[in-house]
């Protein structure tokens, strides 16, 4: 479920390209600090704001792919996990000692970012005022590593993800 205190309209909408967070190691999900293809006046950033001196990315259209059903009705694999079922019957095969797959019982709609540079220059510009926001206006102790930028997602009305790590002859 999504986190209650969010406003309405970011849980309905969920997590969007340009979004700037963390994965919280407790539970899995994903903790949204800001998105920068937003204005620093936007209601999304109300609650939390934005680092100082923060300047949107301005992304033009057609910067965004959307492919409407790019499954219908399957399941998205990493390339360690086979699918040995049929249709909506799984069964599968896990290799090496990690992977992941989602299940998406009535298919998706993919959103991809296509200029990626924007966001790469972005990000090496912007990346320790981010930090520094996380840390010092929201109190968050996290690893250089820790902050993800989002740049493409699944949209899906009803989902399954399982993921492993470490498996042994399962």
């Amino acid at each position: 479920d999504p986190d209650r205190q969010l406003l309405e309209n970011e849980r309905t909408e969920g997590i969007g390209i340009g979004d700037v967070g963390v994965v919280d190691p407790e539970d899995g999900c994903f903790d949204v600090l800001f998105n920068i293809c937003l204005p620093p006046d936007h209601p999304f950033h109300r609650t939390f704001g934005v680092p100082e001196g923060f300047m949107p990315v301005e992304l033009r259209e057609g910067d965004i792919r959307i492919t409407p059903n790019i499954e219908t009705s399957g399941c998205i694999t990493s390339t360690s996990v086979t699918n040995s079922g049929s249709g909506l019957d799984y069964e599968f095969n896990l290799f090496p000692t990690e992977g992941a797959l989602l299940i998406l019982p009535e298919g998706a709609e993919r959103h991809v970012l296509r200029n990626e540079f924007c966001f790469i220059s972005h990000a090496i510009r912007h990346g320790p005022d981010w930090y520094r926001f996380a840390q010092e206006r929201r109190g968050w102790i996290i690893n250089r590593d820790s902050l993800y930028l989002i740049t493409g997602l699944y949209r899906a009305r009803s989902w399954s993800l399982a993921a492993y790590e470490n498996a042994t002859g399962a």
